[in-house]
């Protein structure tokens, strides 16, 4: 395909200083994503969206690259998280089979310079972002919080909205192609105006989950319980069990092991740790909780999971074609873990 991105800055504003700038699609995919996929911190000058069509994944971010402290977020299904540029980022805890939609926007100052009758036509459906705000003033609002990211549930036209912009970005024709991708991205930025954002969602149910969800983020490698968890956003358990069961599918013990259970496959790929170190610094009170969550999860124990040859990569397209973003590659054969044998559920 032609590039019909153009003059693109050396250092972009923030979402909230973009106002006289135009946004034009970079970078684009649509994939779906294993349990045991990793990803490095990286950062990028464009505005990205990053769509939840199936499954649940965590957001990790940080301002330094050399610095320990990180923020987690999780993204539901459903759900989308915009993200400003100019900070690390990279994706984690991905669940099962999740199908991550994405588009990444680099703001410009001009529009096409080109002036044949086509490049003329096309510049009347660029809008830039200060004019869309003047529509949208819940849009202006949402850019001026300054955020370095926004959560949002879809208000059922986000998603379908994305999928053609996807769709769009295969058209032969460039002009007609160049035409439908400037008017979709404003309807895609009025449309996101009017979806609820999780912080402030109305249903009181929703904010408790969210609130839990962070606390287990900060702490799931360490020894928590769901009383806890509980006392610590200030409902009962049974409450709290109830609403994560409604808005995930699951109880919140099954969440905590789920996230654990990434973070050994995460170890065990990446490093040569022994299997007992690798149980206790995820979480698990000992080997044998590790190995039977893996049997019961993963239908495997660590060793084997460790001994599996897999790579992924994500099919990342911009309108040059197709480029490699991410690849995991396998580690070498580590060394035997401990013998287990007739692994049972350990005692609580």
């Amino acid at each position: 395909m032609n590039n019909i991105n153009q003059n693109s800055i050396d250092i972009p504003p923030r979402l909230k200083d973009a106002g006289d700038m135009y946004l034009s699609l970079k970078n684009w995919y649509s994939e779906v994503f294993r349990s045991d996929f990793f990803m490095k911190f990286h950062t990028h000058p464009q505005y990205e969206i990053m769509y939840c069509e199936n499954g649940q994944f965590d957001f990790i971010y940080k301002a330094d690259p050399s610095s320990e402290n990180t923020e987690t977020v999780t993204v539901g299904n459903n759900c989308f998280i915009l993200v400003n540029n100019g900070y690390y980022h990279r994706v984690a805890n991905v669940y099962d089979a999740t199908k991550i939609l994405n588009l990444e926007f680099l703001p410009v100052r001009h529009r096409i310079p080109d002036d044949s009758e086509t490049a003329r036509i096309i510049r009347r459906f660029m809008v830039p972002v200060k004019d869309l705000c003047t529509v949208s003033p819940q849009l202006q609002k949402i850019l001026q919080a300054d955020q370095d990211f926004y959560i949002f549930v879809d208000n059922s036209n986000v998603h379908g909205i994305i999928r053609e912009i996807l769709r769009t970005t295969e058209e032969e024709n460039a002009a007609e192609r160049a035409m439908n991708l400037a008017l979709l991205s404003n309807k895609l930025l009025l449309d996101i105006a009017h979806c609820s954002s999780p912080i402030g969602y109305k249903k009181t149910g929703i904010i408790y989950v969210d609130s839990a969800m962070a606390y287990i983020n900060s702490n799931f490698l360490k020894k928590i319980s769901v009383k806890e968890i509980a006392r610590e956003v200030g409902v009962s358990d049974v409450y709290l069990q109830k609403m994560f069961k409604e808005q995930y599918g699951k109880t919140i013990h099954r969440i905590i092991t789920e996230k654990r259970l990434v973070q050994a496959k995460y170890m065990l790929s990446q490093s040569d740790a022994d299997m007992v170190t690798i149980a206790s610094g995820c979480g698990f009170g000992s080997y044998e909780h590790m190995a039977y969550a893996f049997k019961r999860l993963e239908n495997c124990s660590p060793s084997a999971y460790r001994q599996k040859k897999s790579s992924d990569t994500i099919r990342f397209f911009s309108h040059q074609g197709e480029i490699e973003l991410h690849t995991r590659k396998p580690k070498k054969k580590a060394a035997p873990p401990p013998r287990i044998t007739n692994v049972k559920a350990p005692s609580a």
